[in-house]
């Protein structure tokens, strides 16, 4: 089962950060058999920058995952096999003025490069298929077309008032971009010698609009929402987000993988920034997939744990589920279905324990050596029984905050090692 890793799409930093990223990372290993990324996205993530480079003095859990053949690329060309060969051929598809090298990935692409190159001996990397005989750029290009240069938005949005009011207003107001833009990019990609529609083209196309030009040919979301107001604004972020999530999906087809898009806002725009079924609509039919609540520590904890501790849980504890995703991958049947599930929350009910048992003993010799503030709160608590009461009371008293030391000592690493239900969301790549 392939998960394509759309969080090193650049074009969504202005939408979710570093936090997210971890995150959506961290469950695409453990619940995931290999991480999808596209070739161009090594090399000018900004957020898979600040991944690695927060790493300091040691490999980060994306390095880890590369190594290991779980994180793979997929090249555009059938003869690449190392990421480092795949710079140098973007610039016949983008043009000269493309530099595919971000300036905050510089100073890690070295470690990212030999990375994702060293995982090559465990797992092959994918590649763009041509089904159909189309090209990505043509699959993207008619996509586009099919939904969103319509008169009307599509059927689903009637399903809420609320949701078909705002829905209107963003594709009235996205009627330019969604016609003229586009037409604009596709006759520009073209000129290019490229096939289809670039996404790349699609977004200098509508930065020219704000009067935003980029020296590199590559103007970005961030840049167009930094002279958009009002009204013009939220037209604009949600229709960049429709184009991006277009053009993951798009990626995902080609692929053979799923693809989570992350619900960016629950209270501004949750209800018109996704084009495709988010996790606030019905979870997927039973010929699709399956949604399962499941306990898990509090990924926050889990993501200060070693990589190599996260990645030794994913290989140790997650194995029975991997294996069974496989098989039920190439045979989508009911009973393959029920299996995944009950071996997904087997392997969530693995981790828990695993978590508790590694964190509560640590934490409660921290505690019993007298290094937290709740032993100095004892103390305290004694010399002020001691001086209002007397040497009298001194057994009584130690009896009393011993008591009450305790319970506060098991109340915090109860509390530590509360698990949280999530629901995660499992599809086969037929799905997208």
């Amino acid at each position: 089962m392939r998960s394509l890793f759309n969080a090193t799409d650049d074009c969504l930093t202005p939408f979710i950060g570093s936090g997210e990223f971890n995150e959506s990372l961290l469950l695409n290993i453990l619940f995931q058999e290999r991480i999808v990324v596209t070739e161009v996205h090594f090399f000018n993530s900004t957020l898979l920058a600040d991944h690695v480079s927060a790493a300091s003095g040691r490999p980060s859990l994306f390095e880890h995952a590369a190594r290991q053949g779980v994180v793979i690329p997929a090249f555009r060309d059938g003869d690449l096999v190392l990421l480092d060969d795949a710079r140098n051929r973007m610039k016949q598809y983008y043009g000269d003025n493309f530099d595919p090298v971000h300036p905050m990935v510089r100073t890690v692409l070295e470690r990212i490069v030999s990375s994702v190159d060293a995982g090559r001996k465990n797992t092959p990397p994918a590649y763009w298929p041509k089904k159909d005989n189309l090209h990505l750029g043509e699959s993207y290009e008619r996509l586009v077309h099919d939904m969103i240069q319509t008169d009307k938005p599509p059927a689903y949005v009637q399903e809420g008032s609320d949701r078909e009011q705002l829905f209107n207003r963003v594709w009235e107001g996205s009627k330019t971009w969604r016609f003229d833009c586009v037409d604009e990019a596709a006759a520009k990609t073209k000129s290019k010698g490229a096939k289809g529609l670039q996404r790349l083209e699609l977004m200098n196309a509508i930065g020219r609009r704000f009067g935003v030009f980029s020296d590199t040919g590559n103007v970005l979301p961030g840049e167009i929402l930094a002279r958009c107001e009002g009204e013009t604004r939220l037209v604009a972020e949600v229709f960049l987000k429709w184009v991006t999530q277009l053009h993951q999906l798009n990626n995902a087809r080609a692929f053979e993988s799923s693809v989570n898009f992350p619900v960016y806002n629950l209270e501004q725009d949750f209800i018109i920034d996704s084009l495709q079924r988010s996790p606030l609509d019905p979870g997927p039919s039973a010929v699709e997939g399956f949604r399962c609540s499941v306990e898990l520590p509090p990924l926050s904890f889990l993501l200060q744990s070693s990589p190599i501790e996260l990645m030794a849980i994913r290989n140790e504890l997650g194995l029975a589920y991997l294996d069974c995703l496989r098989r039920w991958q190439s045979d989508p049947t009911q009973e393959n279905q029920e299996t995944v599930k009950s071996l997904l929350k087997d392997y969530c009910h693995q981790i828990c324990q695993h978590y508790q048992s590694s964190i509560r003993q640590p934490l409660v010799a921290s505690i019993g050596s007298g290094t937290t503030s709740r032993t100095e709160l004892a103390r305290d608590t004694i010399i002020s029984l001691l001086d209002v009461s007397g040497t009298g009371l001194f057994v009584q008293a130690w009896k009393g905050v011993r008591a009450a030391y305790s319970y506060i000592r098991g109340r915090h690493v109860e509390r530590v090692t509360d698990v949280q239900s999530r629901e995660l969301e499992i599809t086969l790549p037929s799905d997208t």
